[in-house]
């Protein structure tokens, strides 16, 4: 009997030593996930935007931020933390005569919990507020005749992101 109690401590402390380290894992796998997802999104949504703003009759002039929600859309599904981060994302078109320049720079989430204060920025709520995103979100949603989402992030805990930056050029078709 006393064997018996004396196992269940050892097992009760090798399981408190070894479960952090698994919840980091767990965490791990699934901000891998999520940065696969994003990545693949922002990629789309960049190519779109400079097929788009290439096709265009003046590419520096193209407004983006309607094809950029079209694309990012499902990321903000997830949470409002996402949205947040969705609506915090900043587009560049740049021309220089015969290639457009097309750059993106998404706040990309840190879902691990206490990583993120030490290899990331907080997200601020002024850059989500003021964002030029928000109008062409209200008008998708408006055309897709679905609720709009809650849009108002006081008191909301954004999280700490890491600034992912994916860009691409393209030919400009008004110069061939």
């Amino acid at each position: 009997m006393k064997n018996l109690i004396s196992n269940k401590g050892q097992a009760a402390v090798e399981f408190s030593l070894l479960a952090p380290l698994l919840f980091l894992i767990f965490f791990c796998v699934i901000q891998l996930a999520y940065c696969a997802y994003a990545s693949f999104a922002l990629q789309r949504a960049t190519l779109a935007i400079a097929r788009d703003a290439a096709s265009s009759d003046s590419p520096s002039s193209y407004n983006p931020y309607f094809q950029l929600v079209y694309c990012l859309a499902p990321l903000g599904k997830l949470n409002r933390q996402a949205l947040a981060t969705v609506l915090a994302t900043k587009c560049d078109i740049n021309t220089d005569g015969n290639v457009v320049h097309v750059q993106l720079i998404y706040p990309m989430p840190i879902w691990i919990p206490g990583v993120g204060k030490i290899f990331g920025q907080k997200l601020s709520l002024n850059s989500v507020q003021t964002s030029p995103m928000t109008s062409s979100l209200q008008m998708a949603f408006q055309i897709l005749g679905k609720p709009l989402p809650n849009l108002s992030f006081t008191g909301l805990n954004l999280p700490y992101v890491h600034l992912s930056s994916f860009s691409t050029s393209t030919v400009d078709e008004n110069s061939i």
